[in-house]
């Protein structure tokens, strides 16, 4: 069991991997970080939840870090708003994007960062 230095995440899922997108996912895979290592603590059910019940759903299980792949700007803002941190654009295997986050390189050499989707071009980053 971890104590109390540890963080709280949440990483919406499909199947085995990190959904594509944060407003549609029906499941959250909860986790505390700490140290390097993490362990799971449970999944939430956010099927057919609105943006505002989501928020409530991640606040009632003391989320701090929201991990996901796309999410739309106003939720982004609103979790921000209400002291959540969001790391987007992330993709893969959900326990491979949560050891390379509790690892602190998820933006290293495994690939894991911004999505480059289908058209969009690189401008500065």
């Amino acid at each position: 069991m971890m104590d109390s230095g540890s963080t709280r995440c949440a990483v919406p899922v499909f199947g085995r991997d990190v959904a594509p997108r944060y407003d549609v996912a029906a499941l959250f895979q909860v986790f505390e970080v700490e140290g390097g290592r993490f362990e799971a603590r449970g999944t939430l059910n956010a099927s057919g939840l609105d943006c505002e019940a989501r928020l409530a759903l991640l606040r009632g299980a003391h989320v701090q870090v929201l991990l996901c792949g796309g999410i739309r700007r106003f939720d982004m803002f609103r979790l921000v708003a209400e002291g959540i941190r969001v790391i987007p654009g992330l993709r893969g295997p959900v326990e491979a994007v949560v050891a390379a986050f509790a690892q602190g390189r998820l933006n290293g050499p495994l690939g894991w960062g911004r999505g480059r989707g289908k058209g969009r071009r690189r401008r500065g980053w």
